[in-house]
């Protein structure tokens, strides 16, 4: 179902409040919970993020200002695809460094609702954008998706073109965790699908001290 058929819906208020628990304190901020103009407008200079930002409800961090955009409907399938890619990267950080857990992300762990993420490590998953810097210029990343499944969690860098050009990723075994952080082999550009390759990978144990340990570095 797309985006807008979805909120253009009989109860869908209702039923995103239910997914969303939050949205009715974001209510009390001021605007609509359900619809956010002011970064449809920021994103048109970037056509090729796989994400559509019209309509897309949100909530709204009181502290901060900031926007967490919630993934249904067609962002939610973009947003999984992209999850379920990761599990390639684990596989291989498994011959990078044989202690890395043995990890396979299925669709039906991923967090999409703030309803079922209480004790969750990384919480729910959600986008966030950052299109332009305080000097007006276009970002290197203007869309971060933050994801949350069972025992991984992490942030995807979007470019511009709409590649992902970084992933920050982590996951816990027991009392440790571990962190990795993958960079895109190329520098993007048109008809370009560039792979995402493992550039360090550390581990912070709560056994001992919490000093970082680098089990591999490229």
């Amino acid at each position: 179902m797309d985006i807008k058929e979805l909120l253009d819906g009989e109860g869908t208020r209702q039923v995103i409040q239910e997914l969303f628990p939050q949205l009715g304190e974001a209510s009390e901020i001021g605007g609509d919970p359900l619809c956010h103009k002011d970064n449809v407008v920021d994103m048109y200079p970037f056509p090729r993020i796989p994400y559509s930002f019209s309509n897309i409800p949100f909530i709204q961090q009181a502290e901060t200002g900031s926007c967490r955009y919630l993934l249904i409907g067609c962002n939610r399938k973009q947003a999984s695809r992209d999850i379920l890619s990761l599990n390639g990267l684990f596989r291989t950080a498994r011959d990078c460094c044989t202690v890395f857990p043995r990890l396979q992300i299925e669709e039906t762990q991923i967090h999409f609702s703030t309803k079922d993420c209480a004790g969750v490590p990384g919480g729910f998953t959600f986008l966030q954008c950052a299109p332009f810097t305080p000097t007006l210029r276009a970002c290197e990343y203007p869309v971060i998706l933050h994801y949350a499944a069972e025992y991984a969690w992490g942030d995807l860098f979007y470019r511009q073109d709409g590649s992902i050009g970084r992933a920050d990723l982590y996951c816990r075994l027991k009392r440790t965790t571990f962190q990795m952080l993958c960079l895109s082999s190329s520098t993007g550009g048109t008809n370009v699908n560039p792979q995402l390759y493992i550039k360090c990978i550390t581990a912070v144990s709560s056994y001992k001290s919490a000093k970082r340990k680098i089990l591999y570095q490229a």
